[in-house]
């Protein structure tokens, strides 16, 4: 494993609460939500939070 990818790696395990949202802007979730005209409804766990969380 690459030095790189571990301190990602790192990085992660050691973050609290949703990690990809700082790799992971709302603004383009959104913008790829708009674009590809996908609708859901607001849930507690909306399409951000289910990407982030991954």
């Amino acid at each position: 494993m690459t030095l790189r990818v571990q301190i990602l790696k790192d990085k992660f395990s050691q973050s609290l609460g949703l990690p990809f949202k700082e790799l992971l802007p709302e603004s383009v979730i959104r913008l790829a939500i708009l674009e590809l005209k996908i609708k859901y409804k607001k849930r507690l766990f909306d399409p951000l939070v289910t990407l982030w969380a991954f």
